[in-house]
């Protein structure tokens, strides 16, 4: 009896032993950790709460199938985890009339639109209609600076293009984005109609004034030309490139060869 009692002992403390090597009471042993979020922010007209906010991976101004992309909480809030440096891709944010937006309780946006910002890597990273109108301008060939000093210059006032202007309590620049949005609604037409929405803002920069847009002014800066986003159109043409001209004597191999910019 005395055996047995051990042998059964021995094998309680062996049992006891192999629970603790491998975490013990079931447990894996194994602490289950979630990424967080790298690229954070908030879509703002006012605080834009049920959008659609996507990395445009392939930059064709959609939110495909497959890239990443959340829904803003009821803040406006959004996170994305993306495994690379996100910096120059295009964050999109697309409205819908199912969005709610925080600043007019029961409104309903007549037509679908999608905003836009450039990724530059960091956290706290707001997509609202100054940073969609930047983009367009940036799309139209300008630079980056002179886009967002000529979207500064319209808003009125030495406002952070980037900032949350909503917890600023900056309501001057809260009153402009809701009459881009308006005008966005009337003449960009509805879906993702990234040409609209950049003729609207263009004609918004060029105006000076967003009252005072008529669909003559969006129908001019429609016939504006497009470039990809990541190039800068005015720095390109600034860089000397040249092709060579035979002027005399084409038929000879011998012909002397001039350079053309």
């Amino acid at each position: 009896m005395k055996n047995a009692r051990t042998r059964n002992l021995s094998a309680l403390l062996t049992a006891a032993f192999i629970l603790s090597a491998c975490g013990g009471g079931g447990s894996s042993g194994t602490t289950s950790t979630v990424t967080p979020p790298n690229l954070t922010g908030k879509a703002i007209d006012g605080y834009l709460a049920g959008a659609t906010v996507c990395l445009d991976l392939n930059n064709n101004n959609v939110c495909d199938a497959g890239e990443l992309s959340a829904t803003t909480d009821a803040n406006g809030s959004y996170g994305l985890n993306y495994a690379g440096d996100p910096s120059g891709k295009k964050l999109l944010v697309v409205v819908t009339p199912a969005t709610k937006d925080n600043s007019r309780p029961g409104y309903t946006f007549p037509a679908s639109f999608t905003l836009s910002a450039i990724a530059d890597g960091s956290s706290g990273q707001n997509v609202t209609p100054l940073t969609t109108m930047v983009l367009s301008l940036i799309d139209s060939g300008q630079t980056r600076s002179a886009a967002e000093k000529a979207v500064a210059s319209v808003v009125g006032s030495s406002v952070d293009l980037k900032s949350d202007y909503i917890a600023n309590g900056d309501s001057s620049t809260a009153t402009f984005a809701s009459k881009v949005v308006d005008k966005v609604t009337q003449f960009a037409g509805s879906g993702n109609n990234a040409d609209g929405m950049r003729a609207v803002m263009n004609a918004i920069v060029s105006k000076g004034d967003v009252d005072a847009v008529t669909q003559t002014d969006v129908d001019a800066a429609a016939k504006l030309p497009t470039y990809d986003a990541n190039i800068q159109a005015s720095d390109l043409l600034n860089k000397t490139f040249y092709g060579y001209d035979q002027t005399e004597h084409p038929e000879s191999a011998s012909a002397a060869m001039s350079a053309v910019r």
